[in-house]
């Protein structure tokens, strides 16, 4: 069978993807541009990531009316009869697995959409040894969430938190490393939650960080409630893994957060910054925000400003609310489009301030760089450093080449370099 596999969403969503890839190609199966099945791991968490690939699905059967669709991911988790709305031959849902996937194309092909078929097969492990079209590889260690954030599809999606066991993280790790890949970045729905007996996510890392090899491992995503100090120790006393935290705030008022059911207040989350830029040197914070959320006024908003140009944050996403339905903020009055476009503007402009005085601050600094790729005319490299800002070295090195380098200037959030070792 000739497959192409087109994945949305999360890193998660990435990994298990390449899962479904290595899984098909070792059952002989043969990935290709345009092939007649086309599988699709979908994502669901805001309204534009879904409308993203039906769209992608809309474009591809105009170009093969014959085209076979599968559809995996988020979206088959949450919405019913979406084989019959989609015309899909076959879902699999986030329970299932990559077994399930490549004993479905053992099987003949059906002679018609059967939109009632959805695959239950008994649990097997998924796992990958590459990453295709990447310089560094994620690695999923758990699933699943348990806060019920009242804006949030995810937990319906994924269901509750579940964790790998860790000697099987490692495992796979050494794999990746052995094919040379030098960064491992772990993600998962809420990898702060992970917990393998009385391994932490602390634990993990430390057995992570002896894989012989392994130059970098990056933490993905965590809810601030779940940084420790032991986590934060773990990253200061372990060199590989990158000062780097991604700690989503989403909104800078408290009231929103209660809307919300964050399990936090400002002040916490403050205390988490302040903790983490004591124990660590010079962390790069980066945040998720939502703006619009049924709530927010002119008052919030402000303080959310205010919050923002305190946190000083190394880098920020910024959503416009989705109202997802089934979740208790989407019964909500929502505000008006317009304003809340302007807000995102407005935050959009104070967040590259701030992010731009982040890397201002780096100047004179040394940087470890994983060179992703080179500049058009091949003048540059360009690759992220260990803080998760994009690096530019003004000469070619190979893609996955590690460079010691000397920050030298900043352009906005960029910063560029000379190559020390």
């Amino acid at each position: 069978m000739r497959f192409s596999l087109k994945t949305f969403g999360c890193k998660t969503n990435q990994y298990e993807a390449q899962a479904m890839r290595e899984a098909l190609a070792a059952a002989g199966h043969t990935e290709v541009a345009g092939g007649e099945v086309l599988i699709v791991h979908t994502c669901t968490v805001t309204g534009r990531a879904d409308a993203t690939w039906r769209n992608f699905i809309a474009a591809a059967r105009r170009q093969n009316p014959r085209l076979r669709l599968i559809l995996t991911g988020c979206a088959v988790n949450v919405e019913l009869n979406i084989a019959e709305r989609i015309g899909a031959e076959k879902i699999f849902r986030n329970d299932e697995n990559c077994a399930a996937l490549v004993r479905y194309f053992a099987a003949p092909p059906p002679s018609a959409v059967n939109s009632a078929a959805v695959a239950k097969y008994p649990a097997e492990k998924p796992a990958i040894a590459a990453f295709a079209g990447h310089t560094r590889a994620f690695l999923k260690i758990q699933d699943g969430c348990d806060n019920a954030c009242s804006y949030c599809i995810i937990p319906r999606a994924r269901g509750a938190a579940r964790s790998r066991p860790a000697a099987e993280i490692v495992a796979e790790a050494a794999r990746l490393v052995a094919n040379d890949y030098r960064e491992i970045a772990l993600t998962g729905i809420n990898i702060g939650a992970y917990r393998d007996g009385e391994n932490t996510l602390a634990g993990l890392c430390r057995a992570l960080v002896k894989i012989a090899g392994l130059r970098r491992l990056r933490l993905g995503s965590i809810e601030p409630p779940a940084v420790s100090d032991e986590l934060l120790l773990t990253m200061r006393d372990c060199p590989p893994i990158c000062r780097h935290l991604h700690l989503p705030l989403q909104s800078g008022a408290d009231e929103i957060l209660r809307l919300m059911n964050r399990r936090y207040t400002l002040a916490d989350y403050f205390a988490v910054l302040d903790r983490a830029r004591k124990i660590l040197a010079t962390p790069a914070i980066t945040t998720d925000l939502i703006v619009g959320a049924p709530g927010e006024n002119e008052d919030s908003f402000a303080t959310t400003k205010n919050t923002v140009a305190r946190a000083g944050f190394a880098r920020t996403h910024i959503f416009l609310y989705s109202p997802r339905p089934g979740t208790p903020l989407a019964e909500l009055p929502r505000r008006d489009h317009r304003r809340v476009a302007e807000r995102r503007g407005e935050l959009t402009e104070l967040c590259d301030r701030a992010a731009a005085a982040f890397a201002a601050s780096l100047v004179g600094e040394t940087e470890t760089v994983l060179v992703e790729k080179n500049g058009r005319d091949a003048d540059y490299a360009e690759g992220y450093g260990e803080r998760y800002l994009r690096v530019r070295i003004p000469r070619s090195l190979p893609p996955r080449s590690l460079a010691t380098v000397k920050i030298t200037r900043n352009d906005g959030a960029v910063l560029w370099g000379k190559v020390e070792s």
